[in-house]
């Protein structure tokens, strides 16, 4: 079906695509677009998690901070609670994990992406901090560039089923297996 528009951007054929027609076209002329992930929005939200994350771990890192007296500081009020020692260690342990049903060589831990985790020596408003996230940003983009899927599938979970009535609600790793068949 022809598509005719008053200018040379066209952004509301394909829900989150812009076309910018570079040329006039004769009649007739069909046009095959191909449509590519945009790896700089991809970059920029791997980034910001990274971000976010290293805020929590400076902000545990201050819950458990210690004075030169061995005890908590006055602003380290959660020093004591189970839940904030757990909720660190689960945190941890997601970001530095192997993603389990990742085949054919593609990326299967953040490192494999270029965001990687090293221990920050604290500074005049920091304590010293394990596990901040860094992040080598060639590495990312060639990742991104050459395994665009690859990289989005070490954020994401997918699941297929050959039945309509198969749901996921919850997931965890625990299955340990990423292929099955139910009866």
């Amino acid at each position: 079906e022809p598509i005719e528009r008053e200018s040379n951007t066209i952004d509301d054929v394909i829900n989150g695509v812009t076309f910018s027609l570079k040329q006039q076209m004769d009649d007739g002329t069909v046009l095959n677009a191909v449509v590519s992930p945009d790896t700089e929005i991809a970059a920029n939200a791997i980034t910001q998690f990274a971000d976010v994350y290293n805020e929590f771990r400076l902000f545990a890192a201050k819950q458990q901070q210690l004075g030169d007296d061995g005890l908590p500081t006055e602003e380290a009020v959660l020093a004591n609670e189970s839940l904030m020692r757990t909720l660190i260690s689960q945190m941890s342990s997601e970001v530095t994990r192997v993603v389990a049903g990742i085949t054919g060589g593609n990326p299967e831990r953040l490192a494999d992406i270029g965001v990687n985790c090293s221990n920050f020596a604290g500074d005049e408003e920091n304590p010293a901090t394990k596990n901040i996230m860094t992040i080598d940003i060639d590495k990312l983009s060639s990742a991104l560039e050459a395994n665009f899927d690859g990289v989005r599938g070490v954020f994401e979970f997918t699941m297929t089923s050959n039945n309509p009535n198969l749901s996921v609600f919850e997931r965890n790793n625990s299955l340990g297996v990423s292929n099955f068949t139910i009866f």
